[in-house]
């Protein structure tokens, strides 16, 4: 009768085992599925600011990675631009028509079938706002400002008020009250 007794909890513990190694496998299986299905991704930086033919050569780079994001089937392959300063001068100083033509080839027809998504590790401010909004997604720190638009606002908003991540603390001036958006301050200063 002993010995019966100590045979069971055996089979039961190398029957536990087995089903445990099967759910092992079967939670493997999907994993893997998963991996070779991820939709491809391509990151392209773009350096700020866009003024000379940086544009064509974002454009120029994109296009050569076409065929590598259309690859992605059955899923939409990724394309990531990365927007970042070059140390070329001022990053908001953006030219206007050059972002403008990014902006219009990133929603063309050709990049259908491709998500875009818009990296700002830092914020873009100036006309470089154009192509990031132009973007399907945009990925970005919670201390990253996007915005103003217009260049010389932007110079004066961190003349006047500090950088980005001072203005979102709250630093800067007051805001003004509601009603009149150009009626006094609260500070008096009008």
């Amino acid at each position: 009768m002993r010995h019966g007794s100590t045979s069971r909890p055996r089979r039961a513990r190398s029957g536990l085992a087995l089903a445990w190694g099967m759910v092992a496998a079967l939670a493997v299986i999907p994993w893997a599925d998963a991996a070779r299905a991820a939709p491809e991704a391509v990151l392209v930086p773009v350096r700020l600011p866009i003024t000379g033919t940086r544009d064509t050569q974002v454009t120029a780079a994109i296009l050569r990675q076409l065929d590598v994001l259309r690859r992605a089937a059955p899923e939409r392959g990724v394309l990531v631009l990365e927007f970042t300063g070059g140390g070329e001068g001022d990053p908001a100083a953006s030219d206007f028509g050059r972002a403008l033509e990014l902006a219009r080839f990133l929603t063309d027809a050709r990049l259908t079938g491709v998500k875009t998504v818009a990296f700002l590790p830092q914020g873009v401010s100036g006309h470089a706002v154009l192509p990031v909004l132009a973007c399907e997604e945009i990925v970005m720190p919670a201390d990253a400002v996007l915005g103003p638009a217009h260049r010389e606002r932007a110079r004066r908003l961190w003349r006047d008020r500090g950088p980005p991540a001072h203005r979102a603390a709250g630093g800067g001036r007051e805001p003004r009250r509601s009603g009149d958006p150009r009626g006094p301050r609260r500070d008096g200063r009008g």
